[in-house]
């Protein structure tokens, strides 16, 4: 499991989605413990390269939930700096 921070924004990166609940989890816990408010609006999940090609984004996947259930996406903005 992995967390890239730049600003105020995150990336969560996990093998399978329950360790990616697991993530938000305790994100959202300490966020809480420190008042720090997660904007789930601005919240999506996206899987990267899976295990199974011929699988798509669709309603099979599981709900992953922060607050509110999250949006899957299948593409994001993401700004890459070297």
């Amino acid at each position: 499991m992995y967390l890239f921070a730049y600003a105020d924004d995150m990336v969560l990166l996990a093998p399978a989605w329950s360790a990616m609940q697991k993530m938000l989890t305790i994100l959202k816990t300490v966020c809480t413990e420190y008042d720090i408010v997660i904007n789930t609006q601005k919240t999506v999940c996206m899987v990267v390269n899976p295990k199974c090609s011929s699988k798509s984004l669709c309603v099979s996947f599981p709900q992953i939930a922060l607050d509110r259930k999250l949006e899957f996406v299948t593409s994001s903005n993401i700004w890459v700096m070297s």
